[in-house]
């Protein structure tokens, strides 16, 4: 089954049917013209953020309607066709990465590693950021189970580039986060929405409904405005000793969650002291977090405290 496509490779997402430039080249991103003026998109900085879209940015601008979210999945509108038609011929060469149907279906428009998509209004915050396009109707809707293959697509991208999980707190009107709008979030990791990147776009671009999703799957709630984020970052450093304390959450940070055990080097993806098969591991890594903060935010007490635990009880 195709997949995204990540520094040229494919990558599978589970669950997940997606579609690529490379097994249909009508989807292929316009790049690189020589007519336009954002030529030559190629990154040349690091992925470390996501970017929330959502195609009609409703509620937004002067229409007002709430976004309706309806069960289960809906129709194969081909909006991924006819949004990679709508982009390949439009003179400033805007368009994001991906596009999510309200059937669900996926379709990935350029190579997620090396192209630099025009999607969110910020050169540098383009320059780090993947792009994902929600397909919305007009009506305003979306649909359950498409917010959670979108989901399950970010969780992909994640894991791949070792972004972790986090998102804005909330939403405040037409107030951008500065460190996005003003420094191109070269100190922010994470998952965003266009609202957040700039203050001409609406509560609905891509909505909280979304937000939410990611939020009930472990994603963590930040007030970037405040750099809370960088805050507890700080911390989580220093309870993990030997690494730089700036509370960026980089490679460096990444490698070392890795070497403890965390899946892809990601806080929400704590390590498991046995087979997650048992019902009584899947327990100890829901709580996993928990455990750590109560200790002091330290990772390796915790670990230990597990594995006396386990003993006790074998």
């Amino acid at each position: 089954m195709p997949g995204l496509i990540i520094g040229g490779k494919e990558v599978d997402v589970p669950g997940v049917a997606i579609r690529n430039f490379k097994d249909d080249p009508k989807l292929a991103l316009r790049v690189g013209r020589s007519d336009g003026p954002n030529d030559g998109r190629t990154r040349t900085l690091p992925v470390t953020l996501v970017v929330l879209h959502t195609t009609k940015g409703i509620p937004g601008g002067t229409d007002k309607r709430e976004q309706v979210i309806l069960p289960g999945l809906g129709p194969d509108t081909k909006a991924e066709d006819r949004t990679a038609t709508y982009w390949s011929t439009d003179p400033t060469q805007s368009g994001a990465h991906i596009v999510v149907d309200h059937d669900g279906s996926v379709a990935c428009l350029a190579d997620l590693q090396t192209v630099c998509a025009f999607h969110a209004g910020q050169s540098d915050v383009n320059n780090r950021s993947v792009g994902i396009e929600i397909f919305q109707g007009g009506n305003a809707e979306m649909y359950a189970e498409q917010l959670d293959i979108v989901r399950k697509v970010v969780d992909a991208l994640t894991s791949a580039f070792g972004i972790q999980r986090q998102i804005p707190d909330y939403y405040r009107r037409n107030t951008p986060i500065p460190r996005l709008q003003k420094m191109g979030g070269r100190d922010l990791y994470g998952v965003v929405g266009h609202r957040d990147v700039s203050d001409q776009r609406g509560k609905g671009d891509p909505g909280d409904s979304i937000m939410d999703v990611l939020a009930k799957n472990d994603y963590e709630r930040f007030d970037f405005f405040t750099n809370k984020d960088i805050e507890v970052w700080k911390q989580r450093q220093r309870d993990i000793g030997g690494i730089d304390v700036d509370g960026v959450p980089g490679p460096q940070t990444n490698a070392a969650l890795k070497k403890l055990g965390y899946k892809d080097g990601l806080w929400a993806l704590p390590p498991s002291v046995a087979s997650t098969s048992d019902p009584t591991h899947n327990l100890i890594d829901l709580f996993f977090p928990t455990l750590v903060a109560a200790l002091g935010g330290d990772p390796k007490k915790a670990i230990s405290v597990l594995s006396d635990w386990l003993k006790k009880f074998s």
